[in-house]
C-alpha cells in the first residue's frame, strides 16, 4: 500500500511539473531572432544622429583603420572614449564648428 501511496504522490508532483512546462512552452527557433548584419548596419545608418558616423565612416576617402584605431589601443579612458565618440557623432561641438557657422 504504501508503494501505490509513493507512487500517486510522486506522479501527481509530475503531473504538476508537466503542467508548467506545458504551460510556458513555446516554440523555440533562435535563427528566427538573428537580424543579419546588413540590416542591422542599415538600422544604424537610418538614425538621424548616430547614423551620421556610419555613413561618413563609409566613405572611400576615410582610412577607417587610422580613423578607429584609438579604440583598439586602450591607453584612453572610458569617459575619453566616450567624449571621442560624442565628438564624431557631432553631438559635442568642437572649435571647429562656431568657425565653419560664422563664416
Amino acid at each position: 500500500m504504501d508503494d501505490l501511496k509513493l507512487f500517486a504522490s510522486s506522479n501527481k508532483q509530475l503531473d504538476r511539473e508537466l503542467d508548467i512546462v506545458k504551460r510556458f512552452k513555446t516554440s523555440f527557433n533562435p535563427e528566427a531572432k538573428i537580424t543579419p548584419m546588413q540590416d542591422l548596419v542599415g538600422q544604424w545608418k537610418a538614425k538621424p544622429l548616430h547614423g551620421r558616423y556610419r555613413s561618413r565612416i563609409d566613405d572611400n576617402a576615410i582610412d577607417t583603420k587610422a580613423s578607429q584605431g584609438w579604440l583598439q589601443s586602450g591607453n584612453l579612458f572610458l569617459e575619453t572614449e566616450g567624449f571621442i565618440a560624442s565628438i564624431q557623432d557631432q553631438v559635442v561641438p568642437t572649435k571647429f564648428v562656431p568657425k565653419a557657422y560664422k563664416a
